[in-house]
């Protein structure tokens, strides 16, 4: 027979909290695992482009599939999923899935995102790992693998009877480490279901300088679908603002709180957000996010809140990754198990809320960027626009986004 592994991310901007209580059912085999984690590596200059082109691939393939809808992505933790995966993966199911890094290391890959992931500040951006397995007598899998994913990813390990105990188990791990913002990841097995990779990520910032009371007012959102809604939205002046200008986009980039983290926004002139992003290069969001300038910005942002479910395998398979779906005994996951097994679901469900306080984690009717009395540049996102929760110290997006309607 041949099993199916399922890859569930779950990625929001929440607070990270922490639980226990799992069923008799469900043991935690992680203490049976030695623990020899590996260092992670600093950042080089062959890393950030493989996840800006892993980004923007990710972006691209979410704009052609769900155009027009707002949308929420968790490059930073896709990524540690996905590789989680490929280190047991073998062959052309294993290059294939490493080609959307444009890379063939998936070991260094593995230590840099270590390395990212052992750098953050904990209090605003944390991420926890997990594998899941079934109990059963017609599957095994491998101790290396067991092995590497405690060691690489600091992931917990799982044997469970792939019940409704372990749903509700899965299920209270992903909570916890959302803070209960996302309260399921899934809510049901299929007979051959044998392992689960599982990440939650959890995003959760005030910014530098939040909005006051009376920085918010009411005003028009022309919505993708040619809707206008009335919406609050946030305003404030800043002379320390950082102002993003190319060829045919506006925006702003500003801080959070420890200024590690920052909000950026990007509103095209010309285009709309899913052909703005078809047209972006890995290079062009890159040099876009560190060309800003400081200056005295006039921001206009609306108050936004969305959750969403994704189906993933769609968008990993507009990416490129064909094998590992494969139920005709192409796909290679050797390094996991002697048996057979392929890719069956992907799933990601993600909640984002920006308001006066910080984050919790776009027709052109309106040019965007115009002169102020007051300020230098004026930035009102006032129409379908994109954004990009931004790792300062790291210069890589952590999340990416599109509004396009506010209702």
């Amino acid at each position: 027979m041949k099993h199916r592994i399922c890859i569930a991310a779950a990625a929001l901007l929440v607070l990270t909290g922490c639980g226990s209580g799992y069923t008799k059912q469900t043991t935690d085999l992680t203490a049976e695992i030695k623990n020899q984690p590996e260092a992670g590596m600093e950042k080089t200059d062959d890393f950030i482009d493989a996840q800006y082109r892993f980004t923007v691939a990710m972006m691209q393939a979410g704009a052609k599939l769900h155009p027009q809808e707002n949308q929420l992505y968790a490059p930073y933790l896709a990524a540690q999923t996905l590789l989680m995966a490929a280190d047991g993966a073998a062959g052309e199911t294993r290059d294939e899935i490493l080609a959307v890094f444009g890379s063939s290391d998936s070991a260094s890959l593995d230590r840099y995102l270590a390395g990212w992931r052992h750098s953050q500040l904990a209090s605003q951006l944390s991420t926890a790992n997990s594998v899941w397995v079934k109990n059963t007598d017609a599957f095994a899998v491998k101790d290396s693998y067991l092995q590497t994913m405690h060691n690489t990813f600091e992931a917990s390990v799982f044997s469970a009877a792939f019940d409704d105990a372990t749903i509700s188990d899965m299920n209270k791990w992903v909570s916890a480490q959302t803070d209960g913002a996302i309260p399921e990841i899934i809510q049901s097995f299929e007979p051959d279901e044998v392992l689960m990779l599982l990440s939650a990520g959890a995003f959760d910032a005030k910014w530098s300088d939040p909005f006051a009371d009376n920085e918010v007012q009411n005003s028009l959102f022309y919505a993708a679908n040619g809707t206008q809604q009335n919406v609050p939205f946030m305003r404030k002046e800043m002379d320390d603002a950082v102002y993003l200008e190319t060829e045919n986009a506006v925006g702003f980039m500003r801080n959070y709180k420890n200024n590690r983290y920052a909000f950026a926004a990007l509103l095209p002139q010309d285009q709309t957000p899913d052909e703005y992003i078809a047209d972006m290069t890995p290079e062009q969001l890159r040099a876009i996010l560190l060309s800003g300038r400081q200056t005295e910005v006039d921001i206009f942002l609306p108050k936004f809140s969305f959750s969403q479910e994704t189906d993933l395998k769609p968008l990993f398979q507009e990416m490129g990754i064909q094998l590992a779906y494969s139920t005709e005994e192409k796909a290679d996951f050797s390094g996991i198990s002697e048996g057979k097994l392929f890719l069956n679901r992907s799933v990601q469900r993600t909640k984002i809320e920006v308001n006066e306080g910080g984050t919790n984690a776009t027709y052109a009717l309106h040019l965007g960027a115009e002169e102020s009395a007051c300020a230098e540049y004026r930035v009102s996102l006032n129409k379908p626009f994109l954004f990009v929760i931004y790792d300062r110290e790291y210069g890589l997006p952590v999340l990416t986004g599109t509004v396009q309607s506010l209702e």
